[in-house]
This record gives structure tokens, sequence and C-alpha cells, in this order.
């Protein structure tokens, strides 16, 4: 670090007001992402105007050149940089975040303009001198202590005593308070990154410095520390933009192949996204998630839970037909599906998940099943069956079960090794997930851009939170099947692991927990969605429009009706009920009360599956619609939204 002493100043320009910070993101966005600011308010926040300060301070007037050859300040005084900076270095010594060698930016001009776009928006900035005591922005993938070097200050000071001093000078402390507060505010926008410490000067040695010494003082540590400021946030704001345009951009061409060759838009070709295409801390994150998955299955495959396929067995050493072995029953099951192709050395082989192996393989047989009849291959087609009645539901039967192997079945595992493994992905998920619940769209891009898909970090918040931790997802663990199916999941991702070792070689395993384009979908139909609002708006009356912008505005969601809890499950809870109250309070309901039947004894009685409209009567459906065309005027004249079901008895 350069030595500290009293400089004679070098040239220093204030810019103009046209020179603020511009966010094309977040200004195109602000409200979807959060409304923490707009164009006016950043400019507000971020401008440099001097006579937006309290003290209508004398401007400074310097040489052109940069003068070294200062006096040295007396001991007691405010030690300062060797001269005011006029540009700002951008450093990294983190592999994960590439910065051009000489990347700067000019202080006179700071703006997202100037700024560098770097491949990631930066966790953390600290602030330092380079040798020729120009300031450096050290920025860095992880999120680290922030420093400030540059500035030899403490980050806090007594508050009696700058009340002691005169206001001249305590108008140096109101406007590098202010500075604190602007940090506080990006970091809160960004939730996870850091920016540098603000630093102020000692007030016992500014106490007795001359008006020529405070003004030094101020120009460092208010004007150009707030100017190095702008510059990290700049370069934040910039690379969080390019980030968003980047995922947009990809999603929108991926989307557009897919569409292109006959696929839907929102399908899993669409939406997967391959390690390929994610960035090293993403791939940080899914590693550590793969490597969760490969340490449960390795715990139950220990306690004899996970069948081996091949792995060198000789043939007919295993009865994988056993019903042992099958998935043809009601429980959920990791599979083998063996598909053997002519001309190959050895099977294709490919895990799978099911809920309920019967509705897996009721599904195979659906897509599959006559074009593997002609080929005299494991499926077949069903004699055509009468529609159930109610209270029924039909067994299906399959053929040569042996295509169909359980590798893992959840409903049948030992006590002590289902506790084990579900340990062990409860402790795992918290490292995966979020620490804070974000609030906007862009802390879940942050979140995104760091770690594994979000909407993959709110199901396993959902798990480790109790519904009274986090009233909008906790308590998920309660929901019957909803650890099950993540802990399937899990298993699927690692039996290939475990296995291959062994031998076996799977195919087709895509981790799709750890690789998603949603968010970037999202984003994308950002534009479209506040492009329709628009021509909402367009249509309605004055007085409508006004009470949209006075206000919160209501949301109301309708279901039409709500099947009926089975006997012996009268301790459990519906799920459409639970996400309702989460998402819009009490301003929901159904149109239809009741249930098709009282007390159902099994699911058909519960949806009132096989008869006509669910078993209700004509008049419930006309009352049904009567009530939901009343809630529709009323939000069509006071203003809102209305989220329907899709009405299946109408």
């Amino acid at each position: 670090s350069p030595s500290r002493h009293s400089p004679t100043v070098a040239s220093s320009r204030t810019p103009s007001s046209d020179q603020t910070p511009t966010v094309p993101f977040a200004a195109a966005s602000a409200r979807s992402l959060g409304g923490t600011y707009t164009d006016d308010e950043y400019n507000e926040e971020h401008g440099e105007n001097p006579s937006r300060s309290a003290h209508k301070r004398k401007r400074l007037h310097y040489d052109n050149e940069r003068n070294l050859t200062a006096e040295p300040e007396e001991d007691e005084g405010v030690p300062l940089p060797p001269f005011p900076a006029d540009r700002v270095k951008i450093v990294s010594h983190d592999a994960a975040l590439n910065v051009a060698e000489g990347t700067t930016i000019q202080l006179n001009s700071v703006s997202t303009r100037s700024a560098p776009a770097l491949s990631l928006p930066p966790r953390s900035f600290a602030l330092g001198s380079a040798a020729d005591g120009t300031p450096t922005i050290v920025v860095s993938t992880r999120q680290e202590e922030c420093g400030n070097v540059y500035l030899e200050g403490p980050t806090e000071v007594c508050s009696e005593a700058v009340a002691a001093l005169p206001d001249e000078l305590q108008s140096i402390y109101r406007d590098i308070d202010k500075l604190d507060e602007q940090r506080a505010r990006c970091e809160e926008r960004y939730m996870i990154v850091r920016l540098p410490q603000i630093k102020r000067p000692s007030p016992s040695a500014l106490a007795g410095a001359t008006s020529s010494e405070v003004e030094k003082v101020r120009l460092h540590f208010v004007d150009i520390q707030r100017r190095l400021l702008f510059a990290a946030i700049c370069t934040l704001d910039k690379s969080f933009d390019a980030c968003c345009a980047k995922m947009v951009q990809e999603t929108r061409e991926k989307i557009d192949s897919v569409t292109a060759a006959g696929g839907h838009e929102l399908s899993f070709q669409s939406m997967y996204c391959p390690p390929g295409e994610l960035n090293p801390k993403q791939l940080e994150k899914r590693d550590e998630g793969i490597g969760l998955a490969e340490k449960i299955v390795r715990g139950l495959d220990e306690a004899g839970c996970v069948t081996t396929y091949g792995g060198g067995y000789e043939e007919g050493d295993l009865d994988y037909g056993h019903p042992a072995n099958s998935i043809n029953n009601k429980n959920t099951h990791n599979y083998y599906k063996i598909d053997e192709r002519d001309g190959a050395d050895r099977p294709t082989i490919k895990g799978g998940t099911a809920f309920s192996g019967r509705d897996r393989l009721s599904e195979y047989q659906a897509t599959e099943g006559k074009a593997a009849e002609d080929e005299g291959d494991i499926f077949f087609e069903p004699d055509p069956q009468p529609e159930p009645e109610l209270g029924t539901e039909p067994e299906p039967e399959f053929e040569n079960q042996s295509a169909f192997v359980s590798a893992i079945d959840y409903d049948n595992l030992p006590v002590e090794a289902e506790a084990k493994a579900i340990e062990t992905l409860l402790e795992g998920i918290k490292k995966l997930t979020f620490d804070e619940h974000p609030e906007t769209v862009r802390q879940c891009v942050m979140l995104e851009l760091y770690g594994i898909p979000i909407g993959t970090q709110f199901i396993f918040w959902s798990l480790i939170k109790e519904h009274g931790e986090c009233l909008r997802r906790g308590g998920a663990i309660h929901v019957q099947g909803w650890l099950k199916r993540v802990l399937m999941l899990f298993g699927e991702t690692g039996i290939p692991l475990v296995m291959k070792p062994r031998g076996l070689i799977m195919t087709g395993q895509l981790n799709e927990l750890f690789g998603s384009r949603t968010t970037s979908w999202a984003l994308l139909k950002m534009s479209d969605i506040a492009s329709a609002d628009q021509r909402r708006k367009a249509t309605m009356p004055a007085k409508v429009l006004e009470k949209l912008s006075a206000g919160q505005i209501h949301a109301w969601f309708i279901c039409t009706w709500s099947p009926g809890i089975k006997v012996g499950n009268e301790a459990h809870a519906l799920g459409t009920p639970i996400i309702a109250d989460k998402t819009f309070g009490s301003n929901w309901g159904d149109t239809i009360r009741g249930s098709p039947v009282e007390l159902p004894s099994n699911g058909a009685e519960m949806y009132g599956r096989g008869v006509r409209n669910h078993n209700f009567s004509d008049d419930n459906l006309s009352d049904s619609m009567d009530e939901k065309d009343g809630i529709f005027w009323n939000v069509t004249l006071n203003g809102g939204y209305v989220v329907a079901d899709r009405d299946v008895t109408s």
C-alpha cells in the first residue's frame, strides 16, 4: 500500500447529471423484479450532483497533472491516498470470473455503459490499491469479507464524537451515511452480494483540520468513495444484465429449435439445461447434488436395499422375474428398463422412477404397447374394458415383467435404512438451497446463477422448513408423497454411479433436478406479460386504473369442487387448500359445496370417477357458474386479478 501523505491535489471533474448509471434490465422490469427502484429512483440514489448535499461546499480546482511530491501530513491528521483517483482498475484472482487485463472505469463518468460486463455478477467487491496508488476493485464469485484498504479509517464512528463536531464536519458523516445506505440497498437487491466497506475519517483526527484539509477529506471520503461504490454497483448491474440476456437468448434459440421440429414450447426437450451450458458455479453445486445422491444410494446399497442388475452375475443366478423384483404393484420404485436391441452386444438399460409402479407400466403400455405387440416385444394391448363403476379401480396385468426390474422399492425399505437415507437427504439439501427466502425475481436469478435451479431450491427449502418458519413454502415434508418423490429422484441419480463400478452402464440419466431453463423462460415471458398487461389496462375505465395505482392489487382464486377425504385418512389434508391458503390467504373458495361422495372409501369415490358430472347435480353446476360469473364481474368493475381452475364439470 502506498504511503499516506497529504497530496497536492490533482485534476478531478464532477460528472454531469446525465452520466448517472442506467440499468436496462432493472429499468425495464423494475416491478416484476420486486420494484426496488426505477430510473428516477436510481438517479436519485446514485447521482453525483453536489447540489443535493446538505453542505454547499466550495468546488476545488486542481492542476492537470498529478503531483506526488506533496508535503506529508502531521501525525494527527487524517491519512489520505497520495492523489485523488480518476480511475479504478477491476481485478479478479478467481478462476471462475475472468477479467481482461487493464480493465478500468473512469471515475468522472461512471455508468453501466462504461462498466465491464463480467461472465458472472460478482458476489464480493473489495477495494485496494495498485503499486502506483490507483484504486482497485477486486471481484470474486466467493462471498468474502469485502474490505476497503484504499482508505484508512474506521467503518463505524462514535455518534457522540460526531455530534460534538461543527455542522460543516458533521455533513461529511451524513454524506458518508448515505453511501452506506446505498451500499446496503444494493446488497439487499442482490441478496448474496457484498460490496466494499464504507470508510469514515476519525472524528478526533478531523476536529483540528484546516478548511483546506477538510475539503481534501471530503473529496476522498465522500466524492471519490461514492464514485468507487458506483463503479462496483455499475459493474454488478452490467454483469447481471449480460447474464440475463444470455439466458434469455439461449432459451429463445432452444425453444425455436424444439417448436420448429414439432415439439412444445414447454417440454422436457426445451426446458432441460445440459451440463455443458452451466456456468462454473452451477456445475460446482450440480456436482455437490450428484455426490449427495450417490451417498444416499450407497447407504441403501450397504443395507441390502438396492437390486444389482448384471454386475458380474451369471445368467440364471438372479430371478429378475420374481415378484420381489417386479414393479407391477402400487409401490414407489426406482427401476431398470431393459431393452433388447437387434444386433447389439448388450441390452440398453435406462433408469426411471415410478411413484406407482403399476401406473408407470400402464403409461408405457399406452404409448408403446401396440407397436411392441406387433414386434413380439414385452408389451401387449389388453382387451377393451368397460368404463369402471363408481368405487372400483381395475388392476391391470402385464406380461414379461423381466423387462422392468425394481432397483429400489421405497415402500419395502427397512425402518433403519429408510431413516438413515432421509436423514442424509435432509442434511444434504440444506447446503443446496438458500439460507434466506428470496423476495424478488432478481434475487431468484442470482441464487440460480450461483446454484442449482431455483425451482429445485424451493422444493428443498419446503422440506427443511416447517410451516411456522415459512408460511409460503414451509411444511411440505408433511404433504403425503412429497418427501418420497424427492428421495426417489435422488435415487435415480445415484443408482448409475453405484452400479458403474460393477460393470452396469445405464443410458439417458440427465439429472434434471440440477439443470433447468424454467427461470430463463420466465425472463423471456416477462416482456410478453408486461405488454399484455398494458393492453388490458388500455381497456379499463379511469376509475379502475385509479384503484390499481392507489394501493395493493387484490387477487382471487376460484376452485370448483373439492374431492372427499377417504375414510381412515381424516388426519390428512388436501393439497389444493394448502397451496391456496399460502398463495391467496382467504381470497379463494370452492363454488360447489360438498364432495362427490360424503364418506369415500377409495380414490374413485373421492373424485367421483366414472359417473356423470362427478356425481354433482345440474343445479350444483348452474349455481357454481353463477357464482363464478359474479366474481368475474366484481373484478372487472373494481380491479384485481382472478385465477380459476379448469372446470371439468362445466
